[in-house]
């Protein structure tokens, strides 16, 4: 990117809503080296709702501007959005969210519906295996249904386990050995569990593992059709 600016208001409604507005603007150079210059605007708004023992956290985002395409340049008309609800049943918090990236069905015609991030999003979607960041790299998009929970063990440990079932927003293809097209979305499953420790007043352990379940679609799609889906895993401290 050659710049970017960005704006945010966020307005309390007492103890109930917390509504929070954003805009993102960028810019970049053609990759050619040419001396055009195209830019895209994010806005959106991200309510909070607190009920008590419930809180609602959803956001919607819209990008709109030009981006270098195919042959000359391309509008952009995408979209993000994301609802999660918490609950609370003593220590212990139990979710569920869903999220979507919009993705692009055409890459050849005068628009782009892929929404194109600024950053992989700090793990706050599709998990922390990472695998989705160049998957929004061949804007079909990403959508992620996904269950979690977290809480205390005690006063000094806690944990966070998540569950996520990926696709892609826009229908993806490959040839199989009969040179048959065959069309799928379902990347596969994710899933992660953190634990965190408290050993001293300065010093805090945090430990993950994560693992990535791949459909036998997108094996295929991936490395080519007649390879073996396989447990992809790692952990961290």
């Amino acid at each position: 990117y050659r710049q970017m600016a960005y704006f945010n208001f966020t307005k309390k409604f007492g103890s109930f809503l917390t509504f929070h507005i954003t805009d993102f603007f960028t810019t970049q150079e053609r990759p050619t080296g040419l001396n055009a210059v195209y830019g895209k605007n994010s806005v959106g708004f991200n309510p909070i709702f607190n009920l008590g023992k419930l809180t609602l956290n959803s956001s919607f985002y819209y990008q709109h501007g030009s981006i270098p395409g195919i042959s000359g340049s391309q509008n952009v008309a995408a979209y993000i959005y994301s609802v999660n609800a918490w609950y609370k049943l003593r220590s212990v918090k139990f979710g569920v969210g869903h999220e979507s990236y919009s993705g692009d069905a055409n890459p050849a015609d005068a628009t782009s519906e892929a929404f194109r991030t600024f950053s992989c999003g700090a793990h706050l979607y599709f998990g922390n295996t990472d695998f989705h960041i160049p998957l929004l790299k061949r804007n079909k998009g990403l959508t992620d249904i996904h269950a979690k929970i977290k809480g205390d063990f005690n006063e000094k440990t806690k944990f966070y386990a998540a569950f996520h079932m990926i696709s892609f927003q826009q229908m993806n293809n490959y040839l199989n050995d009969l040179s048959e097209e065959i069309e799928f979305k379902t990347v596969g499953n994710t899933a992660d569990i953190v634990i965190t420790r408290l050993i001293s007043s300065t010093v805090n352990l945090k430990a993950g593992f994560s693992v990535m379940l791949p459909t036998e679609d997108f094996v295929n799609y991936q490395l080519g059709y007649g390879n073996i889906s396989k447990f992809h895993g790692w952990g961290w401290l």
